[in-house]
């Protein structure tokens, strides 16, 4: 089943699907993440983010969290559920399809390094798994 998805990939990320994902990502990352990384800076006056954290312990993020104040908090909320809504999908398909496109030109059918290009699979079901309710 596993080796029949990444197939399945492979033969659905043809080049031209590859330079699609690759253009739109580009232009969301020049157009649309600057504004965004501004508009953040602004409203929560440019104290740390969990997002921009990679490792932060529950005080810190009641500090970070205090130090939005209650009208930051509620951006910070709003900027992160429609910014991920907009940018989860678009990386997915970027790392699917050129890792899949990557992987048909690389590998040999049958190789099972073709399997890297489940990866982003991989890390769609953790973020499934980390935003499912318990």
């Amino acid at each position: 089943m596993v080796k029949r998805l990444s197939e399945r990939l492979i033969s659905l990320s043809k080049g031209w699907v590859a330079l699609v994902a690759v253009v739109v990502f580009l232009l969301f990352s020049a157009l649309v993440l600057p504004g965004q990384s501004a508009q953040s800076r602004a409203r929560l006056g440019g104290a740390a983010q969990p997002d921009t954290s990679l490792i932060y312990s529950a005080d810190d993020l009641y500090r970070m969290a205090e130090a939005f104040g209650p009208a930051g908090r509620q951006a910070y909320i709003e900027a992160r559920l429609t910014f991920d809504v907009y940018l989860a999908p678009r990386l997915r398909l970027f790392l699917i399809t050129t890792i899949s496109w990557l992987a048909n030109w690389a590998f040999r059918p049958g190789s099972s390094w073709r399997l890297v290009n489940l990866v982003p699979v991989l890390g769609i079901a953790l973020d499934f798994l980390e935003t499912a309710p318990p």
